[in-house]
């Protein structure tokens, strides 16, 4: 649970912040509808694009695991299908997200239904490939955060001061919803864990 709140919730504040970033563009009028349509259209094709990347990729897989040491080509097909959608003009993390979600489940489709739709198999990631997806996570948290401190000047008091403020009202916050949205069969050390 924690695992999907943390991507859908990065994604939706990078998507959602472009989104108001664009509506804030000189010249243009903007409306709450205007913007909601424009992040809810980017979300949807950014979705398809990458739906339709992971079927294509799901389906070319094990061809491309017939040549040696192709660990990194599901990276850089990723990274390619990111680009193609942000050159577009829609969200490039919704549609590597979306190609994650799908090439992970693609596989676990009966091959009955998969038979009359395609005459080829679906395969997902390997053991190897999702240790690989774990470190590479894991090098650019580390990275995003010690960048992150760099950024980080601490000789505007007040800055520092506001900053911490609105964290602590947004830890407390969660505090509040995760008691109220959690199901009564979550035990108090996972909500405790929810909430930091």
């Amino acid at each position: 649970v924690l695992m999907l709140e943390s991507a859908l919730t990065d994604v939706l504040t990078v998507v959602l912040s472009l989104g108001l970033l664009r509506a804030l563009t000189p010249g243009e009028t903007v409306t709450a509808g205007s913007v909601v349509a424009d992040i809810g259209r980017a979300f949807l094709v950014a979705a398809l694009i990458g739906a339709a990347g992971a079927f294509i990729w799901s389906a070319i897989l094990p061809k491309v695991r017939q040549f040696p040491n192709t660990v990194f080509t599901t990276v850089a097909y990723v990274l390619i299908l990111y680009g193609l959608t942000e050159m577009w003009g829609y969200s490039g993390a919704i549609a590597a997200l979306t190609f994650g979600i799908a090439v992970a489940n693609l596989p676990s489709i009966p091959e009955r239904v998969q038979g009359k739709v395609i005459n080829f198999r679906l395969v997902g990631f390997a053991d190897v490939e999702r240790m690989f997806f774990g470190e590479a996570v894991f090098l650019v948290k580390t990275f995003f955060f010690v960048y992150l401190g760099i950024s980080i000047s601490l000789s505007e008091w007040r800055t520092a001061a506001t900053g911490l403020s609105i964290a602590m009202i947004a830890f407390v916050g969660r505090a509040v919803m995760v008691r109220l949205l959690a199901s009564k069969e979550t035990t108090r050390r996972d909500a405790m864990l929810m909430t930091a």
